[in-house]
C-alpha cells in the first residue's frame, strides 16, 4: 500500500512539472512576437511630410498583409487608407493615395509610410497593423502631431481677416 501511495506522488509531481514547462514553453512562444515602433510619437510642420515607421519583429510567420488606418478629430473611428499585400501590391483607399507612399520593405517586415504635405485634419492616431499567418494580425499606434504654420492649431489669414478697418466719417 505504501508503494501504491508513493507512486502515486511521485507520477503526480512528474505531471504537475510537465505542466509546468508546457505552460512555459506556450507563454514564451506567444509573447516573443511583437511590432515594434522604430519613431513614437511622430511630430512635423503643417505642409512637411511625415515618416511613420512600424516593424514587425522576431517571427517567422508568414507575411499576409499591412494595413494602415487613420484616427483623427473629425473622424473619431479607425478607417483603412492603405492595404499593402505581398509582393508589392499596394491598394489606397478612401482618398488619401495621393499623399501617402509606401517606403518599407514587406521582405524585412517593415510597413513604414511617408505622408506628404501634412494638413492639420491629418493630426491623429495611425494604426499599422501586420496581418501574419498562422498567428492573426499585430498592431500598433503612432501618434502624429502636426504644428500649424502660424501657430499651434491655427489656420492662415484670409483677406478679409487680415486686416480690421476702422473707418470714421467726419
Amino acid at each position: 500500500m505504501i508503494s501504491v501511495s508513493y507512486l502515486h506522488v511521485k507520477m503526480k509531481i512528474f505531471d504537475n512539472s510537465r505542466v509546468f514547462w508546457l505552460c512555459s514553453y506556450f507563454l514564451y512562444h506567444s509573447t516573443t512576437e511583437a511590432i515594434r515602433v522604430v519613431d513614437g510619437p511622430v511630430s512635423v510642420t503643417e505642409g512637411d511630410s511625415a515618416n511613420l515607421h512600424c516593424e514587425l519583429i522576431e517571427t517567422d510567420d508568414a507575411l499576409e498583409q499591412v494595413s494602415w488606418q487613420k484616427r483623427t478629430r473629425e473622424i473619431p473611428e479607425n478607417i483603412n487608407f492603405l492595404v499593402i499585400i505581398p509582393p508589392e501590391d499596394v491598394r489606397h483607399v478612401n482618398g488619401l493615395g495621393h499623399r501617402v507612399r509606401f517606403i518599407g520593405n514587406l521582405t524585412k517586415k517593415t510597413g513604414s509610410i511617408q505622408l506628404l504635405d501634412v494638413s492639420l485634419q491629418d493630426e491623429g492616431v495611425y494604426t499599422c497593423i501586420f496581418t501574419v499567418f498562422p498567428s492573426g494580425p499585430h498592431q500598433t499606434e503612432i501618434r502624429l502631431n502636426v504644428r500649424g504654420k502660424f501657430g499651434r492649431n491655427t489656420k492662415a489669414p484670409t483677406t478679409n481677416e487680415h486686416f480690421v478697418r476702422s473707418e470714421k466719417t467726419i
